[in-house]
């Protein structure tokens, strides 16, 4: 998988912290790097499936924002993108509202998840270009900031992707699938919580500590991890 040791989620918010208050980097940076990873590693992973065009799921935390940059570098490279939004555009703050609104400024075309994610999602699907072509589905729904249970349309999205994925969707999860624990690799709240069930994860910084944890690599699919120029270990 890659050399780099796993951390956990208090390693990762430790990270997080020392960056933004030692050494003043701009949240926002991390977000254009781990972006910037996620794009180049999806436009990799498609070329042998001949997938042609993604939808990206979108959270309103830091999550979606690396989701909603992601879209901006690969409408740039020429790849078709639709987003698609878990919240109201006006639940989205900070930096994920930052790369909300340059994603309008280029119009990427963007849809809302509503009261029925599935239809939602299918409706996404056929605004992308060739929609009878192969394509990416792309979960930014949540990352490790997640500490509860995953209920209500949050719930019908993963299933909705997931579902996807039976139906030749290729499925890649920013930073982990969403809804399961970083730390276990389970997922949170009762058995059989809902998580998504990715084929490639493109985790940033290091490993989750979860990811060795047995069975953890049915979920995770191969793991790819995006360097975002953060320390990779706390000092």
């Amino acid at each position: 998988m890659t050399s780099i040791p796993p951390l956990s989620r208090a390693q990762l918010r430790r990270i997080d912290h020392l960056a933004a208050h030692r050494f003043g980097l701009p949240t926002i940076v991390l977000m254009e790097n781990a972006a910037r990873g996620i794009a180049h590693s999806a436009l990799r992973f498609a070329r042998p499936t001949r997938a042609h065009g993604a939808v990206i799921v979108c959270g309103k935390g830091n999550n979606g924002g690396d989701g909603l940059a992601a879209a901006r570098h690969l409408t740039l490279a020429g790849f078709p993108v639709v987003l698609l939004l878990a919240a109201k555009p006006d639940e989205f703050t900070g930096d994920a509202a930052v790369h909300l609104g340059v994603a309008r400024a280029l119009r990427i075309p963007i849809l809302s998840a509503g009261r029925s994610p599935a239809a939602a999602l299918a409706r996404a699907r056929l605004r992308l270009r060739h929609a009878h072509r192969p394509w990416l589905l792309i979960d930014a729904l949540f990352g490790t900031g997640l500490t509860r249970p995953v209920t209500g349309k949050a719930a019908d999205l993963i299933a909705a992707i997931n579902a996807a994925r039976d139906h030749h969707a290729k499925v890649i999860a920013v930073d982990l699938p969403s809804g399961m624990d970083a730390d276990t690799a389970r997922g949170l709240g009762p058995p059989h919580a809902p998580m998504v069930h990715a084929h490639l994860t493109l985790t940033m910084a290091a490993p989750k500590l979860g990811f060795a944890r047995p069975g953890a690599r049915r979920w995770t699919g191969r793991i790819e991890v995006i360097p975002i120029a953060a320390p990779a270990t706390p000092p």
